[in-house]
C-alpha cells in the first residue's frame, strides 16, 4: 500500500479522523487547531461558505521561505464563487500564500518582493465531486496539480516567500477584509516546506484516492 511523502511535511490533517472543537494535527509538529463551526462528517469537515473555518497556529514551521506545497482533498458545493482552501494572505501586504478555487484551483504566493498568482486549467474542477489539489513552489517555479497531473501552465518565479504576521486557516482567509470562505467538504490538508515533484504529488494522490474515488 502506498504511503504519502513525509520529507518536508510540516502539517498533516486528516479532517475525517478529527472530531471536536479543537485537536492536535497528527504530524511530527503537533499543531493545535481550533474549529469555528466546521461540522464533522464521515468524509471530512463541512464548511458553510459563511463563517466556518479551522484555525492553525502562527507557527514558524508554517512559514517556509525557499519552497512550499499546499495540498488538499476537496468536494466544493459551489464553484461559481471563490473559496479559500488553505490560506495565510494578509490584506494590504498580501505577504504569505493561499490555495483557492473557482472553476479551477488557484495559487497565490508572495515571492521575490511581489504577489504571484497562478491559475489551473479552466473548468478543471466541478461541484459536488471529489478533487485532489496541490500547489507547489520549488524556488524557481509555481505549479498546480489536479488529480496528480499538472493543470495549466508553469509560472516561473524565484526568490524567498515573504510573510506578515497572520495565522493560517483552512476554509477561509484570516485577513480582516474579504475572507472568501469555502463551501463544501475538505477531507485532508497538508503543508510541506518544499515544492514536491510531479512524481511525489502523484504518489500522494494515489496513496489517498481510495477514500474518495
Amino acid at each position: 500500500m502506498k504511503t504519502i511523502v513525509t520529507t518536508g511535511l510540516v502539517f498533516n490533517l486528516p479532517l475525517y479522523a478529527r472530531d471536536g472543537a479543537s485537536f492536535i494535527s497528527p504530524d511530527a509538529c503537533g499543531h493545535v487547531c481550533t474549529v469555528t463551526g466546521a461540522e464533522w462528517r464521515y468524509s471530512g469537515r463541512w464548511f458553510n461558505k459563511f463563517n466556518h473555518k479551522i484555525g492553525l497556529p502562527d507557527d514558524p514551521r508554517l512559514t517556509p521561505t525557499t519552497g512550499l506545497t499546499l495540498e488538499a482533498w476537496i468536494k466544493p458545493e459551489l464553484v461559481i464563487n471563490t473559496g479559500r482552501i488553505i490560506s495565510r494572505l494578509p490584506d494590504g501586504s498580501y505577504k504569505g500564500w493561499s490555495m483557492f478555487h473557482y472553476t479551477y484551483v488557484g495559487f497565490q504566493c508572495h515571492i521575490g518582493g511581489s504577489l504571484a498568482t497562478l491559475y489551473g486549467a479552466a473548468d478543471s474542477i466541478a461541484a459536488n465531486v471529489w478533487h485532489h489539489a496541490a500547489c507547489t513552489y520549488d524556488g524557481s517555479a509555481m505549479r498546480i496539480y489536479i488529480e496528480g497531473e499538472q493543470s495549466g501552465n508553469t509560472l516561473e518565479r524565484s526568490g524567498s516567500i515573504a510573510y506578515d504576521s497572520l495565522a493560517p486557516a483552512i476554509g477561509m482567509d484570516n485577513g480582516a477584509g474579504i475572507n472568501q470562505p469555502y463551501g463544501g467538504i475538505i477531507a485532508e490538508a497538508r503543508i510541506y516546506n518544499r515544492g514536491l515533484t510531479r512524481l511525489e504529488v502523484e504518489r500522494n494522490y494515489l496513496a489517498t484516492r481510495w477514500r474518495y474515488v
